[in-house]
């Protein structure tokens, strides 16, 4: 019975290894670089019809964020007031946006953010799969 629990197992890790993703760390950053957000709305995640999942966070400052479910603009430019508002040196996946009328798929979604606070620009780490 051991014996086939371990080659069951196995075979699940097996599976699971040939089944991954790419895997990009900062993709809109310059060599991989955090991208900076500052007073202007900028696009930290471009619209991926074929994204798996992502995940942001702000270095310093908190930002405020609006999606989009194309590879257009969002409808609403975030604002310091308007937008999802993403803490400072919090990690925030794609499972923690709702899912709606808005945002279809929202680990597809393309992302556009601007400080929430403050006038000195943070750096945004992202990971998309």
């Amino acid at each position: 019975m051991i014996k086939r629990i371990l080659t069951l197992m196995g075979l699940i890790v097996g599976l699971m290894a040939s089944s991954s993703y790419a895997q990009t760390i900062n993709a809109k950053g310059t060599s991989s670089a955090p991208v900076s957000v500052a007073g202007t709305a900028t696009t930290v995640l471009d619209y991926k019809s074929g994204r798996k999942g992502w995940c942001l966070e702000p270095e310093t400052v908190a930002i405020r964020c609006m999606p989009s479910d194309s590879s257009a603009a969002p409808a609403v430019t975030p604002t310091s007031s308007v937008g999802f508002l993403f803490p400072a040196g919090t990690l925030v996946c794609h499972n923690n946006m709702p899912d709606s009328a808005l945002i279809t798929n929202p680990q597809r979604i393309r992302l556009d953010c601007i400080l929430a606070t403050g006038a000195v620009a943070t750096n945004v780490d992202t990971w998309e799969e």
